[in-house]
This record gives structure tokens, sequence and C-alpha cells, in this order.
């Protein structure tokens, strides 16, 4: 067999692992429990709210997993202001979606409005750190989108001030070190240059993104103090029993097992919350400790340190820039490149 397609057989076997512990990831996060956790723990609107509450009485309807495109045609239809429970689908269908999408709702006593109003949210789980671009980026560019998806649905022609505000809420399941156990949120500030006006905060606070970085290992699992971090490193660790996960959830966090949330906690932790990352397929020798993809990796940077592949060609094949591969060859104690 070829390196080539020795290489190409490792990726459609990553991509089938891959995309089976997506969609895990998607289901158990789209539960609505789980959802007003973390809405509470990051959005200031829900602060003052129960999370029982968040969950009951403000998500609005079900969650929708890989349902909304995020890319709409340019296609015009008629009067499409109907409400929250519609698609952002035209004609055509798409491929790129919203990882967890829904709307919920904000109580008049909030912003001291006479009317309740709403936030349009997503939520994306997302594997590696380092993708070849800055994910902050990315999610800037989903925020964007949500507030132009509300054309014809909450606003049409000039009706700008009816724009609802959003949040693109990134949860990172495997950090880099340095980044673990980390929040951080990114908006539109106001910067006064000449005078003293302020304007209202809601006029151009419209766009959120929170980055959440989860603890990965056992050094950092328990090492923080943040309840929404503590139960996100519960739900994604793999060194902890999935009894252990139903008894922590439920005694720490108030969170009843139904028979849904459970089913969906037993099928991630007998398929393994960290196999694809830290050890799926042990069999193969590139795979024992680091996991395949980190074997595979592995493998690439060994393969330029023998001058069977340039840095150009690795940076290809793992899809990275030049700067990114350096970085991570320091992880695999290869040199001298």
């Amino acid at each position: 067999m070829t390196r080539v397609s020795t290489i190409l057989a490792r990726d459609l076997e990553l991509q089938e692992c891959t995309d089976k512990m997506d969609s895990m990831c998607k289901k158990i996060l789209s539960n609505k429990i789980i959802l007003a956790w973390i809405i509470k723990s990051v959005v200031k609107e829900y602060a003052g709210y129960g999370v029982a509450e968040i969950a009951s009485e403000l998500i609005e309807g079900t969650p929708k997993i890989s349902e909304v495109l995020l890319h709409r045609d340019e296609v015009y239809v008629d009067e499409r202001i109907v409400g929250e429970n519609t698609e952002d689908i035209t004609v055509t269908e798409g491929k790129a979606t919203f990882d967890i999408y829904f709307t919920a709702i904000v109580p008049d006593d909030f912003n001291n409005n006479s009317e309740w109003t709403k936030l349009y949210m997503n939520v994306e789980p997302q594997d590696e750190f380092y993708i070849g671009y800055p994910i902050i980026k990315r999610g800037v560019y989903y925020g964007c989108r949500m507030i132009s998806s509300q054309y014809e649905k909450e606003f049409k022609n000039s009706e700008y001030g009816k724009i609802k505000k959003v949040y693109s809420i990134w949860i990172c399941t495997d950090p880099p070190k340095y980044r673990q156990n980390s929040i951080e949120r990114y908006f539109i500030g106001e910067e006064k240059i000449v005078g003293d006006i302020e304007e209202e905060k809601e006029s151009y606070d419209l766009i959120n993104v929170i980055m959440i970085c989860i603890g990965t290992d056992e050094d950092t699992y328990n090492n923080t103090d943040n309840k929404l971090l503590r139960l996100l490193n519960v739900l994604f660790f793999d060194g902890i029993t999935v009894e252990d996960k139903k008894y922590i959830l439920e005694n720490e966090f108030n969170i009843p097992m139904t028979v849904e949330l459970e089913r969906e906690v037993q099928d991630m932790g007998d398929y393994g919350a960290g196999v694809l990352r830290r050890g799926f397929e042990k069999g193969m020798k590139e795979g024992m400790k680091e996991g395949l993809e980190q074997g595979r990796q592995k493998t690439i940077f060994e393969m330029v340190k023998k001058n069977k592949l340039t840095v150009e060609e690795a940076c290809e094949e793992l899809k990275i820039t030049r700067e990114i591969f350096i970085e991570k060859l320091e992880l695999y104690n290869v040199s001298n490149v």
C-alpha cells in the first residue's frame, strides 16, 4: 500500500469516528437543561435566573441540530416574518449548518422594556483548536450570519431597530494546555474618540462570541472553581466512569437523568468521550498513546524529519500553516526541520 493510500485510509476512518463523536456531542449539548447551564453562565441576560426556569420557560421550542443553514440562498420570499420556529432554509438545500441553533426570550425586567425580547444563539462544539485559522473569526462570521438571517423574519426594509442580539458560543473539547479551563467573551464596544457622547448599549451590543475551553486531562479536569467548566469537564472527560458522570450531574448540578439524557451520557461513555483525541484504535502503532489523528500527525512529522516529505507537503496534508506546523512540531519532539 502506498504512503498516500495509507494516509487516505486513516483519514476516512478518522472521519467516520469524528462524525459519530460530533453527533454525540451535539445531542448531549442540545438538551435544554445543559443549554440552560451554558447560557446562565456566559450570557449576562440570564445571570439572575435559575437553570430550571431558563430550561423550561425561556428557551423557545426545540433546539435544532444541524438543521439551520449557515448560508442562505439570495432568493426573496414574500412575507417571511413568521417567528422563532422558522428554519433559516430557502429553496436550495445546503451543507453548512449551525451545530445547535435556538432562540431564548429575555424577560422585560432585564432591559426595563414593556415587551419581552429574544436572543438568537448557536452552540458549536469544536474538537481541535488549531484548524488553520482563528476560531474566533469563524465565531464572528457565524454571529454575522445570525444577524443577516433575521431579515424578513424579524424585520424588513429599513426596520433595523428590530434586529435581535446574537450569541455564538464555542466549546473547544481539546484545547492546548495554556487555554484549558478558560472562558472568554468577544463583543462590540464603544470607544469615545472626540466628545463625551454615550450611545445606548443595546444599539450596538448585538454580537457576542464566547470561547469556552475545557480541561482535558487529570491535571486540569478538577482544576477549576467555575461551575460551567466543571459541568463540561464532567461531560467530556474520559477518565471517569459513566456512573460517576451521572452521579455528579444529578447531585452537583441538579440535572435529572431523564431516559433520553441518561442514554446519551451512556452512549458517549460507551464510545469513549476521548476516543478520537487520545486513543481510539489502540492496536494501531502510531495511535497507541496519542490517538489515531495524533498518530497520523506524528507519522507525517517523522517523514519530514527523514526528508520523505517537505514542510510544505506536510502543511498541505495537515491543512495548517507553516507557523502552526512548527508549533505542533514541538509536541512530538521532532526538531531540526
